[in-house]
């Protein structure tokens, strides 16, 4: 059985236990089982990712060359000597990383959803999410650490939420100190206000391409090898949040957590428009990458959307139609585009030492 179909099985098969089990907090507990399966799989992947290998020639340069650090974060080339030193090897740097940002995500899970092993479904399914884990290795674990981060912008805990974006980016991905000024997203910020940023942000993107263009960058703008257009899952994910804007008034009144899921959803709403905006231009790989810290609330906002529809019958309709989606991109992204992002065949590797 493919390792991919293997993880939604055991996903359904812990679901239903814990359905069928009368243990207190069961879907904590089975949740935390399932998220270890992720991280066990995503450590011991040989060959399986797009940045697999330049992140194992990568290992070997930090540890072999003199000068070979300068190009990542300090952190990260720390935690690249630190395996070294302790007789590790490059596969030992996967499984760290994997098992750090797993247990972090999780945290972030069973923090802020309604509905554990919902949100775990989108978790796995949303392909910027788990299988990006495969590729993105140092933006993944600087999200997992944001994730983690943003518990403390519930709890109004400043300086935790700030070290917590500075060790991001140390440790994981630069990009993420641009992320400390998330930390004012626990206030209500009305659909008008929204709306009138949003317009200024699209006028001046406009600018900035003319801008490019007439300026000796503007050869890269014409290099179809770093162009990408905007995908029709980018259109799906804007749909979601464009209604999430248009109805936040009315959405998560009961949810304690709400200022911050519908300003997180906002900020990938910008991403979102600026993507199509820039489509067919080098900027919009950056976006794009920047538009993965804010996917990561749909794990909690969708399953809240759906908690929130009082009719038992309809309830459980949309959460069908949902889950069939979901499993829809899993299957889509893992295995029929499998070879595309190099996620097919799927190879492990156990040797975690030199």
């Amino acid at each position: 059985m493919p390792v991919y179909l293997l993880i939604l099985v055991l996903f359904f098969a812990l679901f239903i236990l814990t359905k069928l089990s009368n243990i207190k907090n069961a879907d904590v507990i089975l949740g935390g089982m399932m998220m270890l399966i992720l991280a066990l799989i995503a450590g011991f992947r040989s060959d399986v990712g797009m940045d697999y290998q330049a992140y194992k020639e990568l290992f070997s340069e930090i540890n072999t060359e003199v000068g070979a650090e300068s190009s990542v974060e300090p952190g990260f080339v720390l935690i690249n000597r630190i395996i070294y030193g302790l007789g590790g090897n490059y596969q030992m740097l996967f499984m760290i990383i994997a098992v750090i940002s797993y247990a972090l995500f999780y945290k972030f899970i069973s923090y802020f959803s309604t509905n554990i092993f919902f949100s775990l479904l989108v978790f796995i399914c949303i392909g910027q999410l788990y299988l990006n884990s495969f590729n993105a290795v140092r933006q993944f674990l600087a999200m997992s650490v944001f994730a983690y981060a943003t518990l403390f912008i519930a709890e109004k805990k400043f300086w935790k939420y700030a070290e917590c974006i500075i060790l991001a980016a140390l440790f994981g991905h630069a990009s993420a100190i641009l992320l400390i000024p998330l930390y004012f997203a626990n206030r209500e910020i009305s659909i008008k206000s929204k709306l009138i940023l949003l317009t200024l942000i699209v006028f001046a993107s406009k600018y900035l391409i003319v801008l490019i263009e007439n300026s000796k960058y503007a050869v890269y703008l014409k290099l179809e090898v770093f162009t990408k257009e905007t995908s029709m899952v980018t259109f799906l994910y804007l749909l979601l949040s464009l209604f999430i804007l248009f109805r936040q008034k009315y959405i998560l009144n009961n949810n304690r957590y709400k200022n911050i899921l519908v300003n997180m959803n906002y900020c990938y709403l910008i991403l979102c428009v600026l993507l199509i905006v820039f489509s067919n231009t080098p900027l919009i790989e950056l976006i794009n990458r920047y538009s993965y810290y804010f996917i990561l609330f749909y794990s909690i906002l969708i399953p809240a959307l759906l908690t929130e529809i009082s009719n038992r019958s309809n309830r459980l309709i949309y959460q069908s139609i949902v889950v069939t989606l979901l499993v829809f991109l899993f299957v889509r992204s893992s295995i029929i585009l499998g070879q595309e992002y190099n996620l097919t065949p799927f190879k492990f590797n156990f040797f975690l030492f030199e």
